[in-house]
């Protein structure tokens, strides 16, 4: 079992009455991270409303590039868009009486369709429409693909430049040694920091500089089954099995999503920009985009200069999947509830954001939803046929 943090001095269940050095800490992380990303990049984003294919000269919108974009903060950066649609198509076109229970892997693919069809709504009509038109297919996928490299590529640089600000519980004060705010490479970051070392140690191990030497010469191997204490409230401490308190609690995600001078306003304000969660219509937190935030934050604190899904033994889409995997079930739905609280100023009693669609309220065309009705409907075909007994 991964190690956990009990809180010392805050109740169980009590998110409402953090205290603003609390509240100034990696959930303050998660809001700013989301705001600064949408500043700074639309000029960037502008394109010409027909992009032509390097290929083979067929022309397709150019916005399908920015709902890569958008789908890279949504559904993550670590599935192939191409993959995504044959999948949802794929499933869609299946009869209900082969439908056989999915694996892992098909269940994340279909919740991924269902993330992009909702980005894309007229994307599932398209493709069934041009199912001929193999090279517009590949157009497609490749531009938003693209942008989904984009997303990450300049949440990655603007993050760099950042997390500087966020390092510290109290981001009025200055880290020691410094490290230089405009220093182009990373030998400052890492396990050549204190500072960053210790946000990098996963919890239940004693940060120091022996443990940072023993990480940097090999001899203890940091994983992504490992959370590291960037996720954590600065004063947890280590009780094994319960290492869910606190999570995604730390000031480190705190400052990234609501930031250090947000963190200290009433739960939804905002200043400046409207920032990326209006950019692309995030009405409420969700645990995808929970893990992409924490994997940019963990990547901005090490020391690997350019983008790699390996740091060492530690693997980017193993800890992104193990992330999303903890709110399976509606575990952690606290976490959600307060950063939907800090983010949109929705209710803590788990009542959704103003605006946002209700869990209960019927839903655009959903393959999700159709896949579990075709079950559905097989199992009451099946019981029909054997009868009450069986036979």
């Amino acid at each position: 079992m991964s190690p956990a943090v009990q809180p010392s001095s805050q109740p169980e269940g009590q998110d409402e009455t953090l205290t603003p050095a609390a509240r100034d800490a990696l959930g303050s992380l998660v809001v700013q991270f989301l705001r600064l990303q949408g500043e700074g990049h639309r000029e960037k984003r502008k394109q010409d409303a027909e992009e032509p294919d390097e290929n083979g000269g067929v022309a397709i919108k150019s916005d399908y590039r920015e709902h890569g974009r958008t789908f890279a903060r949504l559904g993550g950066p670590f599935e192939r868009i191409a993959t995504i649609v044959h999948h949802g198509l794929a499933m869609n076109a299946r009869e209900s009486d082969n439908e056989t229970e999915l694996t892992v892997q098909e269940t994340r693919l279909t919740e991924s369709w269902c993330i992009l069809i909702k980005v894309v709504p007229t994307l599932e009509a398209q493709m069934v429409e041009l199912a001929q038109e193999g090279l517009v297919h590949r157009t497609i996928c490749s531009q938003m693909a693209k942008g989904v490299d984009d997303a990450r590529g300049d949440d990655t640089s603007s993050l760099k430049l950042h997390i500087l600000g966020y390092l510290l519980l109290d981001h009025t004060q200055a880290l020691d040694p410094p490290i230089p705010a405009k220093y182009a490479l990373k030998s400052y970051h890492g396990w050549n920091h204190q500072v960053t070392a210790e946000l990098l140690t996963p919890i239940g191990y004693t940060p120091g500089k022996s443990f940072n030497n023993d990480v940097k010469e090999g001899r203890v191997h940091i994983t992504a089954n490992q959370f590291p204490r960037f996720l954590y409230p600065e004063d947890k401490v280590y009780e094994e099995d319960e290492f869910e308190e606190g999570l995604f609690k730390g000031h480190c995600a705190k400052h990234m999503f609501i930031g250090p001078g947000s963190a200290l306003q009433a739960a939804g304000w905002q200043k400046g920009h409207a920032g990326v969660t209006k950019i692309i219509k995030m009405d409420k937190m969700t645990p995808r985009a929970l893990a992409y935030v924490a994997c940019q934050v963990r990547f901005a604190l090490s020391d690997v200069q350019e983008w790699n899904q390996m740091d060492r033994d530690f693997d980017y889409q193993v800890f992104y999947w193990n992330l999303v995997s903890l709110f399976d079930d509606g575990e952690l739905a606290d976490v959600l509830r307060f950063y939907n609280h800090e983010l949109f100023g929705a209710p803590l009693d788990g009542r959704e954001p103003l605006g946002a669609r209700s869990s209960n309220e019927p839903s655009e065309d959903n393959p999700l939803e159709r896949l579990k009705a075709r079950r559905v409907a097989k199992r009451a075909r099946a019981g029909v046929v054997q009868g009450p007994g069986g036979n």
